[in-house]
Protein backbone atom coordinates (compact mmCIF):
# COMPACT_ATOMS: atom_id res chain seq x y z
CA UNK A 1 0.00 0.00 0.00
CA UNK A 2 1.29 3.27 -0.57
CA UNK A 3 0.53 5.93 2.37
CA UNK A 4 0.86 9.74 2.75
CA UNK A 5 1.00 12.00 5.12
CA UNK A 6 0.37 15.58 5.14
CA UNK A 7 -2.13 18.35 4.94
CA UNK A 8 0.03 20.79 2.41
CA UNK A 9 -1.23 21.90 -1.08
CA UNK A 10 1.91 19.39 -2.74
CA UNK A 11 0.62 16.97 -0.38
CA UNK A 12 -3.20 16.40 -0.95
CA UNK A 13 -2.03 16.72 -4.75
CA UNK A 14 0.33 13.79 -4.36
CA UNK A 15 -2.05 11.87 -2.16
CA UNK A 16 -5.00 12.09 -4.60
CA UNK A 17 -2.71 10.79 -7.31
CA UNK A 18 -0.67 7.96 -6.05
CA UNK A 19 -2.04 7.05 -2.32
CA UNK A 20 -4.28 4.60 -1.22
CA UNK A 21 -4.52 5.71 2.24
CA UNK A 22 -3.75 9.02 3.82
CA UNK A 23 -2.73 10.17 7.49
CA UNK A 24 -4.70 13.53 8.29
CA UNK A 25 -4.12 15.55 11.51
CA UNK A 26 -7.91 15.91 13.54
CA UNK A 27 -8.36 19.31 14.23
CA UNK A 28 -11.78 19.73 13.94
CA UNK A 29 -14.63 17.90 12.55
CA UNK A 30 -15.27 20.78 10.24
CA UNK A 31 -11.76 21.08 8.96
CA UNK A 32 -11.64 17.47 8.70
CA UNK A 33 -14.73 17.55 6.72
CA UNK A 34 -13.54 19.95 4.61
CA UNK A 35 -9.87 17.91 4.10
CA UNK A 36 -11.51 14.58 3.20
CA UNK A 37 -13.94 16.21 0.80
CA UNK A 38 -10.88 18.21 -1.13
CA UNK A 39 -8.77 14.92 -1.34
CA UNK A 40 -11.81 12.94 -2.24
CA UNK A 41 -12.53 15.92 -4.97
CA UNK A 42 -8.54 16.15 -6.27
CA UNK A 43 -8.53 12.22 -6.47
CA UNK A 44 -11.53 12.03 -9.10
CA UNK A 45 -9.78 15.33 -10.95
CA UNK A 46 -6.93 12.83 -11.39
CA UNK A 47 -9.30 10.39 -12.92
CA UNK A 48 -8.76 7.64 -9.57
CA UNK A 49 -11.76 6.33 -7.94
CA UNK A 50 -11.89 8.39 -4.99
CA UNK A 51 -13.58 5.07 -2.29
CA UNK A 52 -10.34 2.92 -3.33
CA UNK A 53 -8.18 6.06 -0.87
CA UNK A 54 -8.63 5.29 3.10
CA UNK A 55 -8.12 8.63 4.60
CA UNK A 56 -7.10 7.91 8.46
CA UNK A 57 -8.19 11.37 10.50
CA UNK A 58 -5.86 11.94 13.62
CA UNK A 59 -4.88 8.09 13.19
CA UNK A 60 -1.54 6.56 14.50
CA UNK A 61 -1.63 3.01 13.27
CA UNK A 62 0.37 0.52 15.54
CA UNK A 63 1.33 -2.91 13.16
CA UNK A 64 2.79 -6.00 15.04
CA UNK A 65 2.23 -9.77 15.03
CA UNK A 66 -0.15 -10.13 17.52
CA UNK A 67 -3.18 -7.96 18.81
CA UNK A 68 -1.17 -8.21 22.17
CA UNK A 69 2.36 -7.07 20.78
CA UNK A 70 0.69 -4.65 19.05
CA UNK A 71 -1.04 -2.85 22.47
CA UNK A 72 2.10 -3.46 23.97
CA UNK A 73 3.94 -1.31 21.58
CA UNK A 74 1.54 0.82 21.67
CA UNK A 75 1.58 1.48 25.62
CA UNK A 76 5.58 1.80 25.46
CA UNK A 77 5.08 4.33 22.72
CA UNK A 78 2.87 6.34 25.25
CA UNK A 79 5.48 5.91 27.74
CA UNK A 80 8.25 7.15 25.26
CA UNK A 81 6.69 10.29 24.11
CA UNK A 82 5.52 10.92 27.60
CA UNK A 83 8.13 13.23 28.42
CA UNK A 84 7.63 16.89 29.20
CA UNK A 85 10.55 18.85 28.02
CA UNK A 86 10.59 16.55 24.61
CA UNK A 87 6.73 17.45 24.62
CA UNK A 88 7.44 21.38 25.32
CA UNK A 89 10.29 21.36 22.59
CA UNK A 90 7.38 19.96 20.40
CA UNK A 91 5.12 23.04 21.36
CA UNK A 92 7.79 25.52 20.37
CA UNK A 93 8.26 24.10 17.06
CA UNK A 94 4.93 25.02 16.29
CA UNK A 95 6.38 29.02 17.14
CA UNK A 96 9.76 29.28 15.14
CA UNK A 97 11.91 26.86 17.85
CA UNK A 98 10.45 29.11 20.56
CA UNK A 99 12.03 27.86 24.01
CA UNK A 100 9.47 27.89 26.18
CA UNK A 101 11.12 26.22 29.34
CA UNK A 102 12.39 29.88 30.04
CA UNK A 103 9.12 30.53 31.65
CA UNK A 104 7.53 29.62 34.92
CA UNK A 105 4.99 27.11 34.10
CA UNK A 106 2.69 28.72 36.38
CA UNK A 107 2.86 32.28 34.95
CA UNK A 108 0.57 32.94 32.26
CA UNK A 109 1.51 32.26 28.66
CA UNK A 110 3.66 34.21 27.03
CA UNK A 111 2.48 36.16 23.84
CA UNK A 112 3.97 34.72 21.40
CA UNK A 113 1.41 34.11 18.61
CA UNK A 114 3.48 36.30 16.10
CA UNK A 115 6.09 33.87 16.12
CA UNK A 116 3.44 31.12 14.82
CA UNK A 117 3.52 32.51 11.63
CA UNK A 118 7.08 31.39 11.57
CA UNK A 119 6.39 28.00 13.19
CA UNK A 120 7.96 25.81 9.87
CA UNK A 121 4.17 24.21 9.42
CA UNK A 122 3.11 23.18 5.42
CA UNK A 123 -0.24 22.49 6.28
CA UNK A 124 -3.43 24.89 7.28
CA UNK A 125 -3.22 27.73 9.83
CA UNK A 126 -3.38 25.78 13.88
CA UNK A 127 -6.78 26.30 13.90
CA UNK A 128 -7.61 23.94 11.71
CA UNK A 129 -4.62 20.99 13.17
CA UNK A 130 -4.68 18.62 15.77
CA UNK A 131 -4.43 19.14 19.58
CA UNK A 132 -0.77 19.01 19.71
CA UNK A 133 1.91 17.91 22.24
CA UNK A 134 0.56 16.52 25.41
CA UNK A 135 2.25 18.91 28.03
Amino acid sequence: MIFQAGVSEEGRDLAAQVAEGIFAPGGTLESARDYYADVKKRTAAYGRDPEHVKILIHGGPVVAATDEAARRREREIFEEDDDFDRNLALLGRSFGAYDFSVHDLDAPFPDVAHLAEKGGRTGPPSSSRGPGPRL
